[in-house]
């Protein structure tokens, strides 16, 4: 079995695109989601607010899998 840990990405964007982020992410979304998007829209508020990639992957990935869980995109309207 793999150590998720040791193999952690380097970066909040590398993060969201490792396939043990889109499970969790998955199993965390309400079924009306697909969590294709809800990481593409993870990935374009990064760009915007470049100040998050600063934040810790346990603090980012807590708040995406807040957002997943409620069924709200990490868009910066509806849930920011």
């Amino acid at each position: 079995m793999k150590n998720e840990i040791t193999e952690a990405p380097r970066t909040i964007k590398g993060l969201i695109n490792s396939e043990a982020v889109r499970a969790q992410i998955a199993r965390a979304l309400p079924s009306h989601m697909t969590p294709d998007r809800f990481l593409r829209v993870a990935t374009t508020l990064l760009l915007r607010s470049p100040k998050l990639a600063e934040c810790s992957q346990e603090s980012f990935m807590r708040a995406m899998l807040d957002c997943s869980s409620l069924g709200l995109e990490p868009d910066g309207r509806r849930c920011h």
